[in-house]
């Protein structure tokens, strides 16, 4: 009949972090890991002086699921945008128990809607490091190859590009060509104006 205070069955589904910080950022990796993602609906602050200041401390937040909440409809005519919500049911609640010191996370509905995000795919450095086998490197060319249609550079230049490794094709306009260019460019804009 009499229990003692604070004293609860760890068989309810609640946990105890020493922050809200703390709690937070377990909560966010651990649902990340499932792929979901959890974010703060509403925060509750002490009164001080019996009113809400912004700066009071926080004692309860709510937590939910980002694709909780009601989907809208767009009625936009030129550009129809979409909605990630879809009324998810998951949420949390993080409560400060001061008699404990320690915040207490308790899971209300821990069921979703909608499917799991996947994660992104870990790229060939991870795959190659994964199988112990990072320092085979595969040869392939960083910027595929471009027939180009311009002259080609006289001997010395083409020595000198093979050097330092660039391909002819990746030259750029210079001197009166590029100057040109501009110009004819210049003049386009001004008629069409």
């Amino acid at each position: 009949m009499f229990g003692i205070l604070g004293a609860r069955d760890r068989s309810d589904g609640t946990e105890e972090y020493a922050s809200f910080d703390e709690l937070f950022a377990a909560l966010k990796s651990r649902m990340q890991k499932d792929g979901y993602k959890v974010v703060k609906s509403r925060t509750h602050r002490n009164k001080v002086g019996g009113t809400y200041e912004k700066g009071s401390e926080v004692v309860r937040c709510d937590l939910v699921c980002d694709r909780g909440g009601q989907p809208y409809k767009c009625t936009a005519t030129q550009l129809k945008t979409s909605t990630k919500k879809t009324n998810c049911p998951w949420k949390a609640k993080a409560v400060n128990r001061k008699t404990l010191g320690k915040w207490i996370l308790t899971i209300i509905c821990s069921e979703h809607n909608h499917e799991a995000r996947t994660p992104d795919p870990p790229t060939d450095e991870e795959d190659a490091d994964a199988e112990g086998d990072a320092d085979i490197v595969q040869d392939a060319p960083a910027i595929p190859e471009v027939q180009s249609s311009g002259p080609a550079p006289d001997p010395t230049t083409a020595a000198l590009l093979a050097v330092v490794g660039v391909t002819p094709n990746t030259m750029r306009l210079t001197g009166t060509s590029s100057t040109t260019s501009k110009q004819n460019t210049g003049k386009w804009r001004s008629r069409s104006a």
